[in-house]
Parts: structure tokens; sequence; C-alpha cells
């Protein structure tokens, strides 16, 4: 008679598996099949449980270090080059301006500006400082040497009073949620002469766009 090792039933010797649980009856079978599941069971656990749920993991971390990564460098790009854009556009103005590119010039100033303060007319209100330049310079003239340093951020509550303070000079103003003032130098450069100049400028953002607010240069 055969006793099964799983649960206990009691056969006949011809019987090679358990009427009852259905577990083999042979010993040196026995001994191999549970020496099989042992392994196996084994093996699934450092299989799964150590070593590819991890790895799954793992690569998780990976991937979201990389999207972070990629939005802190995608808004890096755009502040710096927002801010680099600011900085320069006040020497866009006036390369646009000995350049004779008045409509070009104008169009750094907000619409309400360009329609009061200059009546839409880039070349009456900007021909004549050009030509004080070309009076000394001469021909072909550029924008070179050119510096600029970030003297003031105004915001909240400062760019309120600022907005209120130019309200009753422009019809249609609109107002600006920052001014950012810089100062700086520049050479202007032609044919027969050059000239250095310092200045002051501001520039302006109005709902997400920058625009030049005002500038003014004297000769050194």
């Amino acid at each position: 008679m055969k006793q099964c090792p799983n649960c206990g039933y009691t056969g006949t010797d011809t019987e090679k598996y358990c009427n009852q649980c259905g577990y083999l009856m042979n010993d040196v079978s026995n001994s191999m099949q549970s020496s099989f599941y042992d392994t196996s069971n084994t093996y699934q656990s450092n299989a799964y449980g150590t070593y590819e749920e991890p790895a799954k993991k793992k690569k998780g971390k990976i991937f979201m270090v990389f999207v972070i990564f990629a939005i802190f460098f995608t808004l890096g790009f755009s502040i710096t080059t927002a801010f680099v854009k600011n900085m320069f556009m006040p020497r866009s103005f006036l390369s646009a301006m000995v350049a004779e590119k008045y409509d070009k010039a104008l169009s750094y100033f907000p619409d309400y500006m360009a329609e009061n303060q200059y009546d839409n007319d880039g070349e009456e209100a900007f021909e004549s400082f050009k030509e004080n330049f070309e009076y000394i310079c001469g021909d072909d003239m550029k924008i070179n040497k050119y510096s600029v340093s970030l003297t003031k951020t105004v915001t909240g509550d400062d760019a309120e009073e600022t907005n209120e303070f130019y309200e009753e000079y422009y019809d249609d103003y609109v107002a600006a949620d920052k001014f950012y003032c810089y100062e700086g130098t520049f050479t202007v450069t032609g044919d027969d002469d050059s000239i250095d100049c310092t200045f002051e400028a501001i520039v302006c953002k109005i709902n997400g766009k920058n625009y030049l607010f005002s500038i003014n240069w004297d000769e050194e």
C-alpha cells in the first residue's frame, strides 16, 4: 500500500497519483517533485520580486528624471531667451533707426504709443535722430560696442502705480505687467567717424509680449 505524503491518503501499490489530491505517489518522484516546486518558487521570487520589478521602477525613475530635466531645460531656455531679447531690444531699435527701417523701429513700441506719440509714422519720428548721427558718422552706419545691464525690475504694486501714472498721458493705454529698466553704452560707426553714447531704456511686458517703452541717449 502507498500513502500519499501530501494528504495522507492510502492507496494501492499500483496507483501512481493520489486519487484525493493528485500528488505523485512514487517516493523518488516525490523528491524530484518537491525539489522542482521549491526551485520554481524560489526562481519566481527572485525573478519578479527582486529583479524584474525593481528594474521597472528604475526605468520609471530614469524616465521621470528625464522628463523633469526636459521641463526645466525648456523653461530655462525660454526664460533666458526672453531675458536676452529684452536686453538687446534697445539695440534692435537703434539699428533699425540708423538703417532707415523706420516701420521696424516703430514696431518695437506698443500700438497705443505708436499711434498717440508717433502718429504711426516712424520716419517722421526717428529720421531727425538718424540725421544727427549721420552728420557726424557719415553713411552706412551701424551700432556696435553695445553693452547693457538691468538696473531695476518694476512689478506688483509699483507696476500698478506706474500704469496709473501713464494712463493720464495716453489714449487707449494698455497696462503693463512688468517694467524692465536698463542702462548701457553703444557706438555708432559710419564711413566718416564714430560716436560713443550712453543710454537708458525701459522695456515693458504687456499680455506676455515685450515692447520698448522708452529710450533716451546722450553722447559721451
